[in-house]
C-alpha cells in the first residue's frame, strides 16, 4: 500500500481475528440495584480491514455556523463517520516515502 496515495492507488488489506494487527477487548462489570450479584460481560474486538486514502477522500472543508454566521475560515471534517470506523492521520515529514 502506498503511504501516500492518489486516488486510483487506493487498497485496502482484509483481516480475520487471528491474523488482526490490533485485537482488544472491554469488561465492564455491575450491580442492579441493591443486589450482591455482579454481572459481567466482556466484549472483543479486531481490525477487521485496512485502507489507505487521500486526505481529500477521507475529509471535507465545511464553514460552522452560529445564530446565522458562518465562521471565516472552513473546518475539516470526516465525510464518512460510523462507531466501527476510525482514522489515523499522518503527515509527511522531511524524507518522501511512497510505501
Amino acid at each position: 500500500m502506498f503511504q501516500y496515495p492518489r486516488k486510483n492507488q487506493i487498497k485496502s488489506k482484509s483481516f480475520s481475528k487471528t491474523e488482526s494487527p490490533i485485537v482488544f477487548s472491554n469488561r465492564i462489570t455491575y450491580k442492579v440495584k441493591d443486589s450482591d450479584e455482579t454481572r459481567e460481560f466482556e466484549n472483543k474486538f479486531y481490525v477487521s480491514e485496512i485502507s489507505n486514502y487521500p486526505e481529500n477522500e477521507i475529509l471535507e472543508s465545511k464553514y460552522e455556523e452560529f445564530c446565522d454566521q458562518k465562521s471565516l475560515t472552513p473546518k475539516k471534517y470526516f465525510k464518512d463517520v460510523a462507531p466501527n470506523k476510525f482514522y489515523m492521520k499522518y503527515s509527511k515529514g522531511q524524507d518522501s516515502w511512497k510505501h
